[in-house]
């Protein structure tokens, strides 16, 4: 007996059936085959087609498409007989899932073309023939069975009968009409089970799952069936015989008929690994025309003796490029390099226009888009990643920009022809025109060549431990306790694209990765409903729960791909079914196109300094020596520079005191978990270099630029070819079996070493030992270093431009973070502190990137972008920077976006800044926007307003916000406040009281006490409420002055004092009175810091302020009074008539500083404060 219509997890969310388990426990059932069904879809065909195999399982390809008929939705059961019907399963997978709907679903037309070489089963309970003799329908139930016929062939179309107890199913097979088709019209039948999950007992799980599914109810209109019992899991045989024990004497081969079934299908994912066809011009062959592009790629490398690296000869050149060139023809991956360096090179060049044949040769450029044979810029490209930087053909071929015979960079870390494997070159391209290159390979291999690759996301530790908990009943504050305890990171063991286990930190997805933490391990050992939700929950961890579009994946086939793999719709993108590793299995090729945000960056501040300072940057020929730029890095003023921002980095970077790139790579190489306890050992080499012991001469030769540590995978290589005579093939070849702990290089490739140092230097077996030791340690952790060098590389450029345009650096990141608001803040708090000057939003000045501007002092200031703005997308920014008005409501009038909380926020900004005070242009906004909605309505039908806005004068007559209001409407819209800081009018009123800095650094130096009771002034950020493990309240704030930002905690004891009111606080301006708490804490590399929070005990937002009073005269007059409102501030401004003894509150609030005490002095008014 086997099972023919098991649905798994990639059915998703509907079913819990993972495939591993199935075929483990269909293996243990001892079944000869195998089939999955899943509904729509073929995501797991190849995995489930591979793993059956191993276990020497027969495996059944099938389908269930979700059809949609006059009476609702039903499914089949359909199986791939042989490759046509495999090809016709994609085609079906394929058309159900292209366009936008609720749910996917196809029509019965749908089948029609779609028919041979399958068996088609009914659909048991799924099925719309069940639901047509449920209802008495046999007429009906005849046509439909016939439109079968038609498609399939009666001898491929079999009656599938479903037994769950379901009443529909009861009716189905105690009918005549059923006996009739099978014993009188001779029609194949077989009983079938429909696996939702795989133990009785998971029928709560699959419920659980179902209630986390984003669209239940769509789902629920075709398998709502699944929720009216607990019989739809996976049946043994004998299980089976009993679920149809009623029929078997009417049908006695109703599950004998599975074996027949299984034994013709033979329907399999085809594996064809031929590359895709690269388009030649006339007149050469793969081979002659790479052989034509490396050599000419190799004269403009090194056009001069002087570009070749000193320890090496034109010769030696030449004859490692001859050696790269002759493994890749061995190897067969001649195309492959014509077609990576071809879309990077199309990238990398601004003349398409006057060549577009070079990239198309034989090919109407009619048929070609306009933005592909046009194009006039440049993409920006990395300068390489992974192994590839390794290859001197990939250096003449400008997929990479580094030399690596001057890095001592290996091909066979990169290509061996001992382990022959597909290459893996890896591109990074700036992240806004990354898919102008995806459009670019597109037209170049057509379309239905290409396209991008599924990913799937998994279901949410947070979520399944909710969902568990609600449904076990548990009080939600107890599983909110229980997310919150997760950490944001750990540290797990994983396995890396070469299959090498290497310690990683990443969020925790499982569980199982979670349960030996001390909060939850005591949780489980205390509670057994903790336990359970446990549990449960591993049941569900790691089932997908939505399909999307893999961030970098593109495939090229050869052949078109619908014949070969099933397509989906994501996002408006065509992406392939299976995921990257089965794509690249089956023979599609698969690049990454990866979107690295520092190219933006890197692109984004060249553009400012070539706008605005006229100055043309190459970044890619800068000098690599520069002293102004390593002494950045020595001093840590590494903020926003790639790789380095960390504050484990920086301090590594004050002890390293790198003055060469290679001590960045090297950074970058042991900066990692793992490797960070090898740093100490790596700085006290690099400081006494007389005391690193090396245990031979050839260990020297390969470690003396790391300090006698096994830094790099190619040291490893190269140490055991220098040592033992290991050809560099071998050499990569044991690397990675050690770091796999395969027994045999452990053994054996000691042996070998050990044979070689002694045949080739003599060298004693302790000594040999030793080395070997270390190897087997280094392995593990060594790193690629031909990523590591080209990574370091794009650190270098990034640092310096921070050292030379640090004004156009900061704008630029800004600008290429524009969408994330928070970001955005950081940085241009990070500008403020350099000493640059941010500027606000000018409607006149601003544009949709963040710029730069020329102050009197010839330096230069960042001006606010307007995409940053909150409320303002790209789309919006680049209207209003195109928009020429002459006033406010002309500007307003002209927005495509007629959107009052839009307009508000734009105010807020202080982008209009140059027509008034914000309080009044803000209560000019209803009118404007009532009046232009009513212009707009009008010529919506026909009607041209006569009434038209007249040009208003500035807004300048009222009043403005206070500046409390001012600070926080600022912030709300912009994210940060430029005008000032709130506490700038609080600060002379409490002048002894230190500011967060001052504090910082006093606590730093040891100069105050801890303990010690102090205040600070600060404005609430955040504020995050938590329960202690006893269930007391407590809190975590974060504040800051204009100085710095702080960390806080109120303990139970003195929250409880201010819980009523604590939300009371966000935003506003507070004294906070406590202590410091300085912890000694360590950072990555196990160093000595300092952890400063504050003890908060008790806290009061700031309203004690001056008044002043001025005495009524003929001086107050209105410009007067106009600008005495300027000194915008927290003080009360109240004008006393003394003769007749009455007095007048202004609207409006100022700062009580020494200009505005000029002015009143100026005017000769009498004042009191």
């Amino acid at each position: 007996m086997i099972q023919l219509n098991v649905k798994t997890e990639y059915s998703i969310l509907n079913s819990i059936v993972k495939v591993k388990d199935v075929i483990d426990k269909a293996k243990r059932n001892n079944m000869s085959s195998l089939a999955i069904t899943d509904i729509n879809n073929l995501h797991m065909a190849f995995t489930f087609q591979n793993l059956c195999k191993k276990q020497g399982i027969h495996p059944i390809l099938g389908l269930c498409p979700v059809i949609k008929s006059e009476d609702g939705y039903y499914m089949l059961t359909l199986l791939a007989k042989d490759g046509i019907g495999y090809k016709n399963l994609v085609a079906l997978a394929t058309i159900v899932n292209i366009g936008e709907r609720d749910f996917s679903y196809i029509y019965f037309d749908d089948l029609k073309q779609h028919g041979e070489g399958l068996f088609c089963l009914t659909g048991g309970i799924s099925g719309e023939l069940v639901e047509l003799i449920h209802q008495n329908k046999e007429k009906e139930a005849d046509i439909y069975l016939q439109n079968l016929v038609n498609i399939y062939g009666k001898e491929n179309v079999i009656i599938e009968m479903s037994n769950h107890g379901l009443p529909a199913e009861r009716d189905f097979m105690d009918s005549q009409w059923l006996e009739n088709i099978i014993n009188n019209k001779g029609f194949m039948y077989v009983g079938t089970n429909e696996p939702y999950y795989l133990q009785k007992e998971h029928s709560i799980h699959r419920s659980i799952a179902l209630s986390m599914n984003p669209n239940p109810a769509g789902i629920d209109i075709y398998s709502s069936y699944v929720d009216y019992n607990n019989e739809f899991y996976f049946k043994t045989e004998k299980e089976m015989e009993q679920t149809f024990k009623r029929y078997l004497t009417i049908y006695p081969n109703i599950l004998t008929n599975t074996d027949i079934i299984a034994n013709n299908c033979h329907g399999e994912v085809p594996v064809d690994k031929t590359l895709p066809e690269f388009p030649l011009p006339e007149g050469y062959t793969s081979e002659t025309y790479l052989e034509k592009l490396v050599w000419e790629g190799f004269d403009i490398q090194f056009p001069t003796e002087d570009a070749f690296d000193n320890r090496f000869t034109r010769k030696d050149y030449e004859n490692r490029l001859n050696y790269e060139f002759d493994t890749i023809k061995k190897m067969g991956f001649v195309d492959y390099f014509l077609i990576v360096q071809d879309f990077i090179n199309w990238s990398k060049d601004d003349k398409v226009y006057e060549h577009p044949e070079r990239y198309f040769p034989n090919r109407n450029l009619d048929d070609v888009c306009d933005m592909v044979k046009n194009k006039n810029f440049v993409i920006k490209v990395g300068p390489g990643r992974g192994s590839a930087a390794g290859s001197l053909l990939a250096y003449c071929l400008k997929i990479t920009n580094l030399d690596p015979m001057r890095y001592d960079l290996l091909f066979e870390r990169f290509l061996n022809i001992e382990r022959v494997s597909m290459p893996d070159v890896d591109i990074d391209f700036s992240n806004k025109d990354r898919e102008k290159v995806v459009e670019y390979v597109q037209e170049k291999y057509g379309y239905e060549h290409v396209s991008q690759i599924a990913t799937f996301q998994k279901l949410k530790l947070k979520s399944i431990i909710k969902k568990v908990a609600k449904a076990l009943g548990i009080p939600y504050f107890k599983a909110d306790a229980m997310t919150k305890a997760i950490p944001n990171s750990i540290i797990v063991e994983k396995e890396n694209s070469e299959g090498i286990i290497e310690k990683v930190e990443k969020a925790p997805e499982l569980l199982s990765e979670i349960e030996k933490l001390e909060y939850f391990s005591r949780q489980i050992n205390s509670d057994d409903v903790i336990k359970k939700v446990f549990r449960m929950g591993k049941i569900l961890e790691g089932l997908p729960a939505s399909t999307g579009k893999h961030a970098a994946g593109v495939i090229i086939g050869r052949k078109p791909l619908k014949e070969i793999v099933a397509l989906m719709e994501v996002d408006g993108v065509f992406v392939t079914q299976f995921e990257k590793k089965d794509s690249e299995a089956i023979g599609l090729l698969k690049m990454d196109f990866l979107g690295l945000q520092t190219l933006d960056i890197i692109e984004q501040t060249e553009n400012l300094v070539k706008e605005n300072l006229h100055e043309i940057i190459d970044i890619n020929n800068i000098d690599i020596h520069d002293a102004g730029v390593y002494n950045l890095f020595q001093k840590a003023d590494t903020a926003r520079v790639f790789q380095f921002e960390g504050a484990g980095m920086r301090n590594l970077l004050t002890k390293l005191h790198p003055t060469k790139l290679e001590h960045l790579n090297a950074a970058c190489a042991l900066y990692r978990p793992g490797p960070l306890e090898f740093i100490p050992n790596y700085l006290e080499g690099k400081e006494h270099p007389s005391s690193v012991d090396y245990p031979h001469e050839a260990f020297k030769e390969v470690t003396e630029e790391t300090y006698g540590i096994l830094v790099y995978q190619e040291q490893i290589m190269t140490l055991v070819q220098k040592m033992a005579g290991f050809s560099l093939g071998e050499a990569d070849i044991l690397r990675r079996g050690i770091s796999k702990k395969e027994e045999h290089y452990l053994i054996e490739g000691r042996k070998q070493f050990i044979d070689g140092a002694k045949k080739k230097w003599n060298v004693s077996e302790d000594v040999s030992n030793k080395i070997y030791d270390m190897i087997v340690l280094f392995a593990n952790y060594g790193f690629n270093k031909s990523h590591s060098c080209a990574y370091a590389y794009v650190s270098y450029q990034v640092g310096w431009l921070k050292h030379y345009y640090p004004e156009a650096f900061m704008a630029a990141n800004a600008t290429v973070a524009s969408q994330d608001k928070t970001k955005v803040a950081s940085i241009l708090f990070e500008a403020q502190k350099m000493g640059i000057k941010v500027l606000p939003p000018d409607i006149k000045k601003s544009r949709s990137h963040f710029t730069i501007e020329k102050n009197e002092e010839g330096t230069y200031d960042i001006r606010y972008g307007l995409s940053a703005i909150n409320r303002v997308s790209v789309k919006t920014a680049n209207d209003l920077e195109n928009i020429e008005a002459d006033t406010f409501e002309e500007y307003v009038s002209k927005m495509p976006l007629m959107k009052s909380d839009l307009i508000i926020s734009l105010i807020d900004s202080g982008l209009f800044d140059c027509f008034g005070s914000r309080k009044q242009l803000c209560q000019a906004v209803p009118s404007i926007v009532a009046m232009e909605k009513y212009k707009r309505g009008l010529m919506a039908i026909g009607i041209n307003p006569i009434l038209n806005f007249l040009p208003r004068k500035k807004r300048f007559d009222g009043y403005e916000f206070s500046l409390l209001d001012l600070c926080k409407r600022e912030k709300d819209s912009i994210n940060v406040s430029l005008n000032g800081h709130i506490l700038d009018s609080y600060r002379p009123l409490y002048t002894e009281v230190l500011s967060i800095a001052e504090t910082l650094e006093l606590s730093k130096n040891g100069l105050l006490m801890e303990n010690a009771p102090i205040q600070l002034l600060g404005v609430i950020n955040s504020i995050r409420q938590i329960n202690t493990k006893k269930g007391l309240p407590m809190a975590f704030i974060e504040f800051d002055d204009e100085t710095a930002e702080m960390n806080a905690i109120i303990f139970p004891r003195d929250f409880e004092k201010l819980a009523d009111y604590i939300n009371d606080f966000q935003d506003m301006p507070t004294l906070l009175k406590g202590k410091l708490q300085v912890e000694e804490d360590e950072d990555e590399n196990g160093n000595q810091t300092q952890k400063v929070s504050f003890i908060i005990s008790t806290m009061e937002i700031l309203d004690k302020s001056e008044t002043l009073y001025l005495e009524n005269s003929k001086n107050i007059t209105k410009d007067i009074i106009k600008e005495i409102s300027s000194f915008n501030g927290i003080c009360d401004v109240v004008v006393m008539d003394v003769s007749n003894t009455k007095s007048r509150l202004l609207p409006f609030k100022v700062s009580i500083t020494e200009k505005l005490i000029d002015v009143l002095n100026k005017n000769k008014i009498h004042y009191k404060r």
